[in-house]
């Protein structure tokens, strides 16, 4: 997400004061004008491509490690979700890395995807018709940064035993002591597989987006509105001032009245300009602030 161009602030010398004119009397002296505080509009691009699409935005990185298949068939295996999640949590402990928190929706998508590998009798990350981990947690809206899978299959006897012949392997250990990772779901389902009965084991990582604050667009969108605000009275001052830098020299007392007139009307304008510019400034700050915050969460 990029951010908001901040406005360039100059003081421009309104040329219109008395030494523009000399002393038109010498009981009368028109009312000095005001300096406006510019607003520069170079590269005021109020970021289109913000969070409208928020997966673009941050990328949704997976990480699969391919599958594990067990090396011992043991007849007496009985895998567990929170036996799982128990010795995964152990050994991100002994990795000195936070532990997990069990999470509902990715619980749903570790289940989704044991049981579509038994019913479409496949064992790989993406399905026959393409279905994936991170397709079934866009489905259920689970919004995240960071997803991960391991997979398992075969009859490893127990929990301790599923979660070691992970942590034996390179990839999925990755996964288990990835710091980036704070939430788990897991999914333990016996089946027939190939012809014989057997357990496919899931663990679904993850680092939600919930994690990062997001960036408030009504920031943005009371820029916009500002900038077109400040747009108007600067046509409006610049219109003024052009008025006044072409005017004779007054004469008349009339002339002086009206001349005075024309300078307290640019001024009362110059006011709003600098108020106005001052608050833009500050909106385009917080805006600017909130954005390198989410950048730097969704890193």
């Amino acid at each position: 997400m990029q951010t908001i161009s901040k406005f360039k602030i100059y003081i421009i010398g309104t040329c219109v004061v008395l030494s523009l004119f000399g002393v038109f009397f010498t009981l009368y002296k028109p009312t000095k004008v005001q300096n406006v505080l510019n607003y520069v509009r170079e590269t005021v691009d109020l970021i289109s491509t913000s969070t409208i699409s928020i997966s673009k935005l941050v990328g949704k990185t997976v990480f699969t490690p391919g599958g594990i298949v067990s090396k011992i068939e043991s007849v007496n295996t009985n895998l567990s979700h929170a036996g799982v999640l128990l010795y995964t949590n152990i050994e991100r402990k002994n990795n000195g890395v936070s532990t997990l928190s069990q999470n509902v929706f990715l619980d749903t998508v570790a289940q989704r995807r044991a049981k579509d590998m038994f019913a479409k009798q496949y064992f790989e990350h993406i399905s026959p018709t393409g279905g994936s981990a991170s397709l079934e947690a866009d489905d259920l809206g689970y919004e995240y940064i960071t997803i991960g899978e391991n997979i398992a299959l075969g009859n490893f006897g127990d929990d301790k035993g599923l979660v070691d012949a992970w942590m034996a392997s390179p990839g999925h250990r990755a996964n288990i002591v990835n710091t980036k990772f704070t939430e788990i779901g897991i999914a333990t389902i016996k089946g027939v597989y190939e012809g014989r009965d057997t357990w496919i084991g899931v663990q679904i990582f993850a680092r939600p987006l919930a994690l990062c604050t997001k960036v408030d667009e009504n920031q943005k969108l009371g820029s916009q509105i500002k900038i077109r605000q400040l747009e108007s009275l600067h046509a409006e001052s610049t219109k003024i001032q052009n008025t006044l830098k072409a005017t004779q020299q007054p004469v008349t007392q009339s002339e002086v009245d009206a001349f005075n007139t024309l300078v307290d009307e640019y001024n009362i304008i110059a006011d709003k300009i600098n108020a106005l510019n001052a608050e833009v400034k500050v909106r385009i700050d917080s805006y600017n602030a909130q954005v390198r915050n989410f950048n730097t969460c969704i890193k």
